[in-house]
């Protein structure tokens, strides 16, 4: 008999396979430093954002709703990246962040940091110090 197919990998929003992202470090933290910063500059919890990122509701981030956050945070400039961030962070690879994967992505961020203004300008130290201290 032929060898036995290898068993399907998880399937994407559109049923395809969702390969693995491997970010860098520094565009893990960069991205996970412009999220957690919107969600300071709006005066939300890390999971306040997590309902405010799932725009229908439904218990999950998926690609479309972060598209939409990105775009109504003034955060297009850098889709690309956060959009990386959304898939690298989706640990289970079916297109849409669980909470635990949304708390774990955005755990132990530097805001001090890496803070940024909506659109994307950084934040002096003192400014930094003024929010979160």
């Amino acid at each position: 008999p032929p060898p036995a197919a290898p068993a399907p990998g998880p399937s994407g929003p559109r049923g395809g396979v969702v390969a693995p992202q491997v970010m860098p470090r520094e565009d893990q933290r960069r991205a996970a430093a412009m999220v957690t910063s919107s969600l300071l500059f709006s005066r939300l919890t890390v999971e306040e954002g997590f309902k405010a990122f799932d725009l229908d509701g439904d218990g999950a981030i998926s690609g479309g709703d972060m598209r939409s956050a990105i775009e109504q945070l003034g955060l297009s400039e850098f889709s690309d990246l956060l959009m990386r961030f959304h898939a690298d962070a989706n640990r289970v690879r079916d297109g849409r962040l669980s909470r635990q994967e949304w708390a774990r992505a955005l755990a132990g961020v530097d805001v001090q940091g890496l803070l940024f203004r909506p659109g994307g300008e950084g934040v002096s130290p003192g400014e930094a110090a003024g929010m979160v201290g």
